[in-house]
């Protein structure tokens, strides 16, 4: 487990659709010219998942050994709140996360991004305590080494995870600590308040490092932002077309800290726009 962090050259790459079957997506891959690739490895929009029979895993690895074995992540369900207050709905994301550690475990997925979840009436301490505990249990009970990686929140709603504060209070309370680390979305940074542009880049990425640590960054989410600053709005936009514009990105290729970090892209109408979106990436990663 882990991610390289010797790598000259940034891995830029995609989330993308499974359209064609799990083994599609490195089809897609090839065509848009994506180094690593992010998927659902189930309905992102449900509890329930389709089993993984050999007719769907079997095809899948074999096309990743023939792409090379790029590296693939995982995105967890949207529904999978492990932080509530209620005791029904944590059971059923437990339930939901735990069958996706181990359909990421029987497709060599060595990292699933997981979004944080709401706190509803209670307190964001108490709900980082109660999303803590149940990734203890699942990291204990379920048979996969798939690192979870928490992914930072935009602000919206009652949702944890809008500050490296509260990141970093939940990563020291999860055990191992090996099999955790986080996902940082440039989109929901901005949308928190954090400003990328300017002089606001270094200011934000010294507070990452005083509340959470670079060695704990395991993918980039790089995605433009329809908000403006602060308006916890979660809209992405296209790269350079949004309130961040072009130049965080430049920068972020530019520090060494970052630049070996894999970062994917999840903006909108990926079959019309991610070959788009990946060129000017790349364009800003080489300048």
């Amino acid at each position: 487990m882990g991610a390289e962090r010797n790598a000259v050259e940034p891995r830029i790459g995609a989330h993308i659709r499974a359209d064609k079957g799990f083994h599609g997506v490195f089809q897609y891959a090839e065509e848009w010219d994506a180094d690593v690739i992010q998927i659902f490895t189930a309905s992102p929009r449900s509890y329930r998942a389709k089993p993984l029979t050999a007719d769907r895993i079997d095809p899948y690895m074999a096309a990743w050994e023939r792409a090379g074995k790029p590296l693939v992540i995982s995105h967890a369900s949207y529904l999978a709140n492990l932080a509530s207050p209620k005791d029904d709905v944590r059971k059923r994301a437990a339930d939901a996360f735990a069958n996706e550690l181990v359909r990421c475990e029987a497709m060599a997925i060595p990292h699933v991004v997981l979004h944080m979840g709401s706190r509803l009436t209670s307190q964001p301490e108490e709900a980082g305590e109660r999303l803590a505990e149940e990734l203890n249990r699942l990291a204990a009970e379920v048979d996969s080494t798939t690192r979870i990686l928490l992914e930072n929140a935009a602000g919206q709603g009652s949702s944890i995870g809008r500050t490296f504060g509260e990141i970093g209070a939940a990563l020291s309370l999860l055990k191992p600590a090996e099999r955790f680390g986080v996902c940082i979305d440039t989109c929901h940074l901005f949308a928190a308040g954090y400003d990328l542009r300017g002089d606001g880049f270094e200011a934000v990425w010294a507070e990452f490092e005083e509340h959470v640590g670079f060695d704990r960054l395991f993918a980039l989410h790089l995605n433009d932002s329809k908000g403006e600053l602060g308006s916890c709005i979660d809209r992405h936009e296209h790269i350079g077309e949004g309130h961040i514009g072009e130049e965080p990105f430049r920068r972020l290729f530019a520090d060494s800290r970052l630049r070996s970090v894999p970062c994917y892209i999840e903006t909108p109408d990926d079959l019309k726009s991610h070959p788009l979106n990946l060129s000017r990436l790349r364009s800003l990663a080489a300048s």
